[in-house]
């Protein structure tokens, strides 16, 4: 028989299921009964593990503070910094500018342009309706479909073609569903809501996480319930709603807040969160121009054009209540947050100490921690300066001045207390010294970070440097018309959004100082991509994108490119048709000025050759000299010593000589006469180029002794080039998008006359083409997760490490999006497909092959669309005429809405009114399906399959010898004994309840689990184990049926769990039908207080327990929260326990195990400093002299730096 040996480490009992690997459960075949471990170094006490995400070229800074373990319960609380850059805008969170607290759980709801509406009898057939039309499998897809317009679409859209006070419905939101993000310990991610069924969708998912929606009598929803696959439950509640608003007018609901309120485990244990709450006031600025295309306009009924475009600047209010954690209850102990007020938001609080307390001395914190800040401070700015809140100065008072425009909360260090509340450990953080602009500030990028352009006075981006490759030279007038549209209010300046790498790096993390001594610094570089052309701040400032040509002639023998009397010229050659600007310099020789007259200049030639052809300047250049030979011996005019002229011209494809001839004049013994002929033309940008921007990506990560920076341990320096181009291998995910067409829309425009008798109206309709340019990207992919800029490729080179480089390869596509439609993002970006590890002399040492997957486990699609029909009436705002309101039928006077009983033009009628997007919000399983490994030219292939749970249900490992190994896995949902068919209705699916092994396809053995109710609240919990003893030659025999286990495959029940006690704990174990081993809990159930082995039975124990300490049993100790070191000793010396082995322990709750003493007396102890970290583990013995004295075992020295 095989036997299971116990195994006794460490201090915790954990019972997870036994979801072990296949492969090693062979391998060892002995089973891991209790974990009782001793103390050992407490993580945080360590150099931190910062692993990078490489893929998004961002570390993961990432400092663990505490995890909370009662139990099966395991809460981390940990800090995180996001590296990617600080955008000018974003608020810091309450631990500081960048840094985020990651504990408890909350789902947060995104409206996606309308808030979802609930469901009403009266209206839901008008969203069945549209969503019929688009429910067959033609619809089915995961890429975008434009335009699918359909008399049946537009027999589905009658509640909308209408004016926007007759529709049927007028706040229908589903047809872009909300977001919801979701976190809680463990887990985070996005789901939506798919109103056909009313069920919860997760997007990416990776296991078989449930989510159930609850809503009240109204249809609203007011409580989730997350549960895990190993059966973990998440409450979460509705907490608060954002409201959005101008100064005036109140614009809906556009996020809601749940907070975790509940957790509930398999074994019965609760965990409780407490927040509390501050209203809020957030302000959002936009802008928008909106114009028609003149060229693309028809007027309908006569001739007139009052549109022009129209600068709208929209200020938004978010008020909400935010909350913040304050108290996690357990059974035994408490997690506290205290808060206090900040000056960088309006009601805003920070954290200021976090404190673990024990329940059995909740005045005492057993672990404390402090968060110290300060605040960046902007510059408030001149009165000339430009920042947004001025632009709504009546809105927002004291805007100049006030701090939640001017301060950002800044963390500094934080730092473990010990016992008397004195700082024992300090981590500090040190940031670039850059300064941000103000929050309101228009000195952005594109994507939102610093540039450092404070001239700024719009968010709307200047969009000749962003089109080339879309109009360039093709659309000349076209792109002009888009570049420089009219605006009412006089001249429009656009803002210049480049990017400066120096500039985005304002207020980002660049060094860690550990509690140590040792000292990580961060070297950055932006991130880089190919992609259309984005020019960064200093080419555009040096005139980029252009192509420049220049010749110039000083009339001097000096000059060195200068040989008298020869003629100069330039030849250039152009592929095809350009608008080009020739710009002429004369001067006339100061500060000889006297020598040469502007009527001697006027004989100076320029001109552009191509063949018999030629585009003389000669003539404009001579009357412009002449005019000023005039203007200054006639009239007296101030003498200029230079003139200046300007054209714009246009040249066919071909080659051309530019020439300027001033040599005639001879030479001018240092007068600098001289003519100057220049050429400058915008190139087109049609192929994608490598350009940088798009935020911060890390360089590279030095270790040193201190922040002195005097001893260099380590680094890591990281690449992202592709190997075969040496180019950038990111692919930009943000696209910029920040204008949009609506094309072939019509208008039907009005005047009133209310003074008229009778009140008389005028109008006429217009069809055009227009455009929207807006401050803000319109492209997003609100459903997918994304970095800015992913990485195909990226290099690891490490110093002092046994691998010398690392060489990564992702799956990295394209986003695909229209015009209209939100961005799709590939669910296997970020996937790793392959890693080479090579040592320092640059030979390949291992390779790693991976092969991802996507599977569609859920179709749904959002619909984006607008309406042709009086698309941008803001337009007309200032013009004295105004966008009449009118059905398709009926024509309403804006003067008395009397009805008008005039049918539409035919226009007005067409299937294809509503210009529609169908983008695919599909929930997808990415799923590993091979993986390769090789070493040594030796290759070993690893092939999986899933289930429809997303469970791994097999495991073929085929070596390099041809060997195949295979290991199968079945859960609780592929049996349907009740006990299985419960737990697979409690979502407790990642339980292995069988395991088997084949070696090239034959039976090798195996392990069943099976599970039973214990206890009156029926916990579900592991009852029996067996391990196979088959020894025949099968290739997969039937080793269960329900309720039955086969014999002779699994003759022995090698490990029986007969009684556990009210928390879940295994009080009685049988191995292999024989020997018995009895644990006590006490502390709450929180910690094994005693081992007892050779026990006569369960039921002496259980009468020893009850004598030795005056209760019912073992089940009313483990409830006792505090144990009697004596009375627990004392089982040793029982009537009952006398030929017993028994082992005891002590505790300090929260900090460790105190002593242990083992069946002959000796007793081990365990020593804690102020910060209770294990400092000593000693036993007490008697000398020479018969003195007890202490005789140390090991000792913990922290004083080591990162390495």
């Amino acid at each position: 028989m095989r036997k299971i040996i116990l195994s006794f480490i460490l201090m915790l009992f954990v019972l997870e299921n036994y979801s072990q690997d296949a492969e090693t459960a062979i391998v060892n075949r002995s089973i891991d009964l209790l974990k009782i471990e001793t103390p050992n170094e407490a993580s945080f006490n360590k150099f931190i593990d910062n692993p990078v995400s490489i893929y998004s070229g961002t570390p993961d800074i990432n400092i663990p503070i505490y995890t909370l373990h009662e139990g099966m319960i395991e809460i981390p609380i940990n800090i995180r910094y996001n590296s990617s850059g600080i955008k000018v805008d974003e608020e810091a969170s309450w631990i500081g500018l960048g840094w985020n607290l990651n504990v408890g759980g909350v789902i947060t709801r995104n409206s996606i342009g309308l808030f979802d509406k609930e469901k009403s009898p009266d209206l839901e057939k008008y969203y069945t309706n549209v969503m019929n039309v688009f429910n067959d499998d033609l619809y089915k897809v995961d890429y975008i479909v434009e335009g699918p317009w359909s008399l049946d679409t537009r027999k589905a859209f009658s509640w909308y073609l209408r004016e926007p006070q007759f529709r049927k419905v007028i706040d229908e939101g589903r047809y872009k569903p909300d977001i919801f993000y979701y976190s809680y310990p463990g887990g985070a991610g996005k789901f939506i809501i798919d109103y056909r069924d009313n069920n919860a969708y997760i997007l990416d998912r990776n296991d078989n996480t449930k989510i159930e929606i609850y809503t009240d009598a109204s249809n609203r929803l007011y409580q989730f319930k997350i549960t895990t696959p190993n059966g973990i439950i998440h409450y979460f509640d509705f907490f608060s709603s954002t409201l959005l608003h101008d100064p005036v007018v109140y614009r809906g609901v556009t996020s809601e807040t749940y907070t975790l309120t509940k957790s509930i485990y398999p074994n019965g244990q609760k965990v409780n969160y407490y927040y509390d709450s501050i209203v809020c006031n957030r302000y959002n600025a936009s802008h928008v121009i909106q114009t028609t295309e003149p060229e693309t306009t028809k007027h309908i009924n006569e001739e007139m054009n009052p549109s022009k475009s129209e600068l709208s600047k929209t200020l938004s209010i978010s008020s909400n209540e935010e909350f913040y954690l304050t108290k996690i209850e357990t059974t035994n102990n408490l997690v506290t947050f205290e808060t206090s007020q900040r000056l960088d938001q309006l009601n805003g609080k920070k954290l200021d100490k976090i404190k673990i307390l024990s329940k059995n001395a909740p005045a005492t914190p057993v672990f404390e921690y402090k968060f110290n800040y300060d605040y960046l401070q902007a510059d408030a700015g001149g009165t000339d300066s430009y920042y947004w809140a001025k632009d709504f100065s009546n809105q927002i008072p004291n805007h100049h001045t006030s701090d939640i425009f001017l301060k950002r909360l800044r963390l500094l260090s934080f730092s473990f207390l010990d016992k008397n509340s004195q700082p024992v450990q300090t981590y500090r953080f040190f940031y670039n010294n850059n300064k941000l602009p103000r929050k309101d500030s228009y000195a952005k990028d594109y994507w939102g970070y610093s540039n450092n352009q404070n001239q700024n006075a719009t968010l709307i981006p200047d969009m000749e440097n962003l089109m080339w490759h879309e109009y360039g030279l093709d659309n000349h007038n076209r792109y002009k018309k888009i570049q420089k549209p009219a605006i009412y209010s006089g001249t429009f300046n656009y803002a210049l959004r480049a990017t400066d790498f120096e500039s985005s790096k304002s207020g980002i993390l660049e060094g860690i100082q550990y509690p140590t001594g040792g000292y990580t610094e961060f070297i950055y570089e932006p991130n880089t991509f190919i992609d259309y052309k984005i020019p960064t701040l200093e080419e555009v400032k040096n005139g980029f994108p252009s192509t420049k040509m220049s010749i110039y002639d000083d009339n001097s023998f000096f000059a060195p490119d200068d040989l008298y009397p020869s003629n100069k010229n330039k030849f250039f050659t152009l592929d095809k048709e350009v608008t080009m600007t020739i710009s002429l310099l004369l001067t006339r020789g100061y500060p000889n000025r006297s020598k040469l007259t502007w009527a001697d200049m006027a004989e100076f030639k320029a001109y552009i050759n191509q063949g018999p052809s030629k585009i003389d300047l000669s003539e404009e250049l001579k009357n412009l000299c002449y005019s000023q030979h005039i203007q200054e011996t006639n009239y007296g005019a101030i003498k200029k010593d230079e003139l200046k002229f300007e054209k714009r011209i246009t040249l066919n494809k071909g080659g051309y000589i530019i020439v300027d001839l001033p040599d005639r004049f001879g030479e001018q013994h240092g007068g600098e006469a001289k003519i100057q002929l220049g050429a400058e033309y915008a190139y087109p940008m049609k192929d994608k180029v490598e350009s940088p921007g798009a935020g911060l990506r890390i360089k590279e990560i030095n270790f040193y002794n201190s922040p002195s920076k005097t001893e260099r341990l380590k680094y890591t320096h990281y690449t992202y080039a592709d190997p075969l181009t040496g180019k950038s291998s990111g692919i930009l995910h943000n696209k910029l998008q920040f204008i949009k067409h609506y094309r072939d829309t019509y208008d039907f425009l009005g005047k009133c006359y209310p003074n008229y008798s009778p009140p008389a109206t005028e109008s006429f309709s217009i069809q055009s083409d227009k455009i929207e340019i807006s401050g803000d990207n319109l492209l997003s992919n609100p459903y997918g997760s994304m970095p800015n800029v992913g990485y195909t490729f990226v290099k690891e080179i490490n110093k002092d490490t046994s691998i010398g480089q690392i060489l990564h390869r992702f799956n990295n596509q394209e986003p695909e999006y229209t015009e209209y439609s939100i961005r799709l993002d590939s669910p296997l970006n970020g996937k790793e497909s392959e890693i080479q590890y090579y040592n320092s002399k640059e030979e390949l040492l291992r390779k790693e092959s991976y092969n991802y997957l996507k599977k569609i486990e859920h179709y749904h699609f959002g619909l984006d669309f607008y309406d042709r029909i009086n698309t941008l009436p803001l337009i007309y705002k200032n013009s004295g005429w105004t966008v009449k309101q009118m059905t398709e039928n009926l024509i309403h006077t804006p003067c008395d809405m009397t009805v008008n009983d005039s049918i539409q033009e035919y226009w007005f009628m067409r299937y294809d009114r509503l210009q529609m997007v169908k983008y695919p919000i599909n929930s997808y399983f990415v799923y590993l399906k091979d993986k390769t490994i090789t070493i040594d030219g030796l290759t070993t292939k690893e092939e999986y399959n899933y289930s429809d749970k997303y469970q791994l249900k097999e495991k073929r490992i085929i070596e390099s010898t041809g060997r195949n190994l295979l290991h199968k896995y079945m859960y609780t949902n592929d049996f349907n004994c009740d006990i299985y068919s419960n737990m697979s209705n409690k979502n407790m699916i990642s339980n292995v309840i069988e395991e088997k092994v084949f070696i090239d396809n034959k039976y090798l053995g195996g392990r069943f689990t099976e599970y039973n109710y214990f206890k009156t609240d029926k916990k579900i919990l592991p009852f029996r184990i067996y391990l196979s003893e088959y020894k025949g030659d099968q290739a997969d025999p039937i080793t269960f049926n329900c309720p039955n286990i086969n014999k002779n495959i699994y003759p022995y029940q090698n490990l029986v769990y007969d009684e556990y006690d009210s928390f879940g704990n295994p009080t009685h174990i049988v191995q292999n039908e024989g020997a018995q081993v009895v644990y006590l809990w006490s502390y709450g159930g929180q910690y094994p207080v005693a081992k007892i082995e050779n026990a006569f039975s369960y039921e002496t124990v259980n009468t020893a327990v009850a004598s030795v300490f005056g209760i019912a049993g073992i089940d009313s100790l483990s409830a006792l929260t505090k144990i009697d070191k004596t009375k627990l000793n004392s089982l040793r010396g029982h009537s009952n326990l006398m030929s017993s082995l028994v082992t005891t322990y002590i505790y300090e709750p929260l900090v460790g195990m105190l002593e242990s003493t083992d069946p002959s007396g000796i007793t081990t102890y365990y020593e804690y400093d102020t910060f209770n970290r294990l400092k000593r583990i000693y036993i007490k013995e008697k000398n020479a002299s018969g003195v007890e004295v202490e005789k140390t075992i090991q000792n913990y020295d922290y004083n080591y730096v990162n390495k």
